[in-house]
């Protein structure tokens, strides 16, 4: 029996610890979002795609988000993909694992 950590959406595995972030800024406000693992290969980039195409499109919004948040948050994503790239395919959990999201970059 495998001993690490199991996927959180779909209960596959091998799965990698991580956190993927979101932000939305708005012209006076900002809003942090996070989703945090483990995740299997599949799983983790489909969120990976998700938020950060959601970044891409509601990130730019205040001033602060244009120069600070929004480009820390996809620097953020871009590390996580890469360490979620690395894990090999995972073998089917308990529930169909989230495919791998459309692709964004």
């Amino acid at each position: 029996m495998f001993g690490g950590p199991s996927c959180r959406m779909c209960g596959g595995f091998p799965a990698a610890e991580a956190t993927v972030r979101q932000h939305q800024g708005f012209l006076i406000m900002m809003r942090f979002l996070h989703v945090r693992g483990p995740f299997c290969r599949n799983c983790g980039l489909a969120v990976v795609r998700d938020m950060t195409g959601k970044t891409l499109w509601q990130g730019w919004w205040s001033p602060v988000s244009l120069v600070v948040f929004t480009p820390f948050t996809l620097i953020w994503n871009m590390v996580v993909k890469s360490k979620l790239e690395k894990l090999p395919p995972p073998t089917p959990g308990q529930m169909p694992n989230q495919g791998s999201g459309q692709q964004w970059l």
